[in-house]
């Protein structure tokens, strides 16, 4: 796990490494998660991230398969 911000709350913004590979561009990848943009600027690997949900979300993968899917923190402030 390598650190590299704190979030309002406190908690410990990190990318998170297994088996020497970025465990959240996997995720991405694997359309599991939304990239959130929010704390990038302290992101060694942001591009990959970035680019990885760029075309997630062009090729309409997963969450993306209906055309309606929105940040879930976007979600949250409707409920």
């Amino acid at each position: 796990m390598k650190p590299v911000d704190i979030d309002k709350y406190w908690c410990t913004v990190a990318e998170v490494y297994s088996n020497n590979q970025l465990v959240q561009l996997q995720q991405i990848r694997d359309v599991m998660v939304w990239a959130n943009s929010k704390y990038k600027y302290n992101c060694p690997h942001w591009g990959g991230v970035e680019k990885a949900f760029t075309q997630a979300r062009s090729q309409k993968k997963g969450i993306f398969l209906r055309g309606n899917a929105i940040p879930p923190w976007e979600w949250r402030k409707r409920k």
